[in-house]
């Protein structure tokens, strides 16, 4: 009886470990610069992934906050500068965004990539131009979604410091480092 009540024991502690709860996943990236963009009057961001979910566990989707585009779009809002007599438009094209886990029993590997589109389209030109950004990382026990939040957010974060120190975007959108 003692055995089966340990083994029973030590089974559920090892599938509570290994399960995850299913609470979406909040992208909110951090304000790290903020650059001015003097030909620009407006940003926006468009969606375009095949798959909408941020993360896969093995596989799975884990479910996804419903406000991902408001939030990027007032991250992206708190980082540029705009201005209202500009003549263009930048949108930012997600093309994928999202952490792959594999979660064994006692440890995980996380791949996170970002991909986005730059367009600036004004009256009669349009420029486009792809950044992609990748982390990877190994630990043990699980990845939950603070972990993978992370990863998400600091690539948002180094992404759109490359996109915007990005010499040919410079020219295009007249831009300046504040």
């Amino acid at each position: 009886m003692f055995k089966k009540t340990l083994s029973l024991i030590l089974a559920l502690t090892i599938s509570a470990c290994a399960s995850n709860v299913q609470t979406p996943i909040l992208v909110a990236p951090a304000v790290s610069m903020t650059k001015e963009l003097i030909e620009v009057e407006k940003v926006e961001v468009i969606d375009l992934r095949a798959k909408a979910p941020l993360a896969f566990i093995n596989g799975s989707p884990m479910p996804v906050s419903n406000n991902l585009l408001e939030n990027l779009e007032m991250w992206l809002g708190k980082s540029i500068d705009t201005n209202p007599l500009g003549d263009k438009t930048l949108t930012v094209n997600l093309l994928s965004y999202a952490s792959y886990v594999k979660q064994e029993t006692v440890t995980f590997n996380i791949e996170s990539v970002l991909e986005w589109q730059v367009k600036v389209e004004s009256e009669g030109s349009t420029w486009t131009k792809s950044f992609q950004s990748t982390i990877n990382e190994e630990g043990p026990l699980q990845a939950d979604n603070s972990i993978i939040e992370k990863h998400l957010n600091k690539l948002a974060e180094n992404l759109l410091k490359r996109t915007l120190s990005d010499a040919e975007l410079e020219e295009v959108t007249g831009s300046k480092v504040d």
